[in-house]
Order: structure tokens, then sequence, then C-alpha cells
């Protein structure tokens, strides 16, 4: 028990030094990655809402969204799904 305790806390450490040695350039391009997150899941958020706004209390489409733009939306999402977990699988964990 000791001994993953100490292995934790030299994670804990670990981590820390990387964040503290990250160059400024590094923390401009994460802060980037989030800024661009951020504008993706709000125009999600946009188009989710308008999707089901899109459909009256009987559930019948009322036009607003055709086939064609529900299977973009659906490939879409599942594109940024399947990347981000080959970009996941690809990260090596300590």
């Amino acid at each position: 028990m000791l001994e993953s305790f100490h292995r934790q806390d030299y994670r804990r450490i670990s981590c820390r030094n990387t964040l503290s040695m990250m160059s400024s350039s590094s923390a401009t391009r994460v802060g980037e990655i989030f800024n661009a997150a951020g504008i993706a899941f709000t125009k999600l958020g946009e188009l989710s809402m308008t999707l089901h706004e899109s459909e009256d209390t009987s559930g019948a489409a009322t036009g607003r969204w055709d086939s064609e733009d529900i299977q973009m939306l659906q490939s879409a999402v599942k594109r940024f799904g399947e990347e981000l977990n080959q970009i996941s699988n690809q990260i090596k964990y300590y």
C-alpha cells in the first residue's frame, strides 16, 4: 500500500514538473485547442437545439432539417469521436 502511495505521489510530482516546464508556445497551443473545442461544442449545442425544435409535438419534421442534414451531423459527430479515440489510444499515459 505504501508503494502504491509513492507511485501516485511520483506521478503527481511528475505531472507538476511537466506543466511547469511547458513552454509558452505549448501553453498557447493548448489554449487554442480549448478555444476551438468551445466554439465547436457551442455550434453542436445550437444545431442540437434546432434539430429538436424542427420536430413538432407529433414527432413529424417541420422541414428545417432534412435527412441529408441529419446524416451530415451524425457523420461529423461520429468522426469526431473516432478521431478522439485514435488520439487517446496513441497517447502514452504515465
